[in-house]
């Protein structure tokens, strides 16, 4: 039994590379073998897929040499926080969803900045401005749903491949926000193998959402653009 639960919680420990990293050869696999060029949303969720592989590595290996890399986090928010806050402000029809967009990226940008030279204090990872990017993608999605629901271009929503999309951001960055924000709290009342637990729920969910990544990047359905 020891044994078993070993070997899921090192499974769990680098999930957050493992899931990335099938969901994004499986893609690539089915559109190299249905010869079908990936649209706009294609690109942003394989380009999800592939930061997450290269800085949850990178992450791990600085970890494993006791170097911190807390930047690497930091650094991981602040280009999902780009590429979704640029993909919602595309796609999203209404002018003051768009005006929200980018409302909340330039809150996150400010806050990051203030977190990372002014509330920084290592070796404890500060992860608000975590916490605010999970929650500001989704509330970018749940903008999305919003006109869906008002246009409905189809009569089946899990037919559009912008309801899988949402889906998995709704998963994992409505999972990591919970987290992120208690994370110094949990840290400072925790042992070093609990906060480690705690990594490996994140990492669970990581490898889940990448999982229903792969259904939205399969799905062919796709709503018009923002005007």
């Amino acid at each position: 039994m020891n044994s078993y639960l070993s070997i899921v919680g090192n499974f769990l420990r680098n999930a957050d590379i493992y899931g990335p990293l099938v969901s994004f050869i499986v893609a690539v696999l089915f559109f190299f073998y249905k010869k079908i060029k990936p649209c706009f949303a294609d690109k942003i969720m394989l380009c999800f897929l592939l930061i997450q592989i290269v800085l949850n590595t990178l992450a791990l290996y600085f970890a494993y040499n006791l170097i911190s890399n807390h930047w690497v986090y930091y650094l991981n928010s602040l280009v999902t926080q780009i590429i979704f806050a640029g993909y919602f402000y595309r796609i999203l029809h209404f002018p003051y969803q768009k005006k929200l967009v980018v409302i909340g990226s330039l809150v996150f940008l400010f806050f990051q900045g203030i977190e990372i030279f002014f509330l920084y204090t290592p070796p404890v990872f500060s992860g608000y401005s975590s916490a605010l990017n999970a929650l500001l993608i989704v509330g970018y999605a749940i903008m999305s749903l919003q006109m869906v629901m008002h246009e409905m271009p189809v009569k089946n929503i899990l037919q559009l491949k912008l309801f899988w999309l949402v889906a998995a951001l709704l998963l994992y960055f409505g999972s990591s926000f919970f987290m992120l924000i208690s994370y110094q709290y949990l840290y400072k009342i925790s042992s070093d193998e609990g906060v480690g637990f705690l990594w490996r729920i994140h990492n669970f969910f990581l490898a889940i959402s990448s999982v229903i990544f792969v259904k939205a990047l399969i799905s062919e359905r796709v709503i018009p653009e923002g005007r």
